[in-house]
């Protein structure tokens, strides 16, 4: 099978500031993955996916992902929705549109976006600390995340034994 086979199956769209800034919107790596999954299926047009598809489709168990749920709904980020279909039959939705507007808010309040003539300039005025950019570089390199005990020894590499982050 090659890559233009792949292609068949479609693409999902995700804001890169969905990407980039989900961290300082309070959002687990794990929920990431879960919103990944819940516009994957949305963008195919299945907007009520069960718990026991996006568990197959992930490394979270049908618990886990019921979990995860919940916890959008009390961030205030995911929707349960229930609507009325062309035949009159109710049925469910998810609605990720609180999740956008926080994220609208945050970008509104953080990212500068200064239009010129024929240029859009964008700056970004988060201030990542060096533990973070730091843990980051050793992500990338390591091509995995950190445990908390290696992010810890960051930490403690930066905080106590004061080497730069550079």
């Amino acid at each position: 099978m090659n890559y233009n086979n792949y292609r068949e199956l479609g693409f999902t769209t995700l804001p890169n500031g969905l990407i980039a800034y989900y961290s300082q919107l309070q959002i687990s790596d794990a929920q990431l993955i879960l919103i990944i999954q819940l516009e994957a299926f949305s963008q195919r047009g299945e907007f009520f996916p069960s718990n026991e598809k996006l568990a197959a489709n992930t490394n979270l168990s049908v618990r886990d992902v019921g979990t995860l749920i919940q916890r959008l709904i009390d961030q205030n980020l995911l929707t349960l929705e229930q609507v009325t279909d062309t035949s009159g039959k109710i049925g469910n939705r998810y609605n990720l549109r609180p999740l956008y507007n926080k994220l609208d808010e945050y970008l509104d309040q953080h990212i500068l976006i200064k239009h010129k003539p024929n240029i859009t300039e964008i700056t970004d005025n988060l201030n990542n600390s060096p533990i973070n950019q730091l843990t980051r570089r050793f992500e990338i390199e390591f091509g995995r995340y950190l445990s908390p005990i290696e992010k810890q020894e960051l930490a403690s590499w930066i905080n106590i034994d004061h080497y730069s982050p550079k």
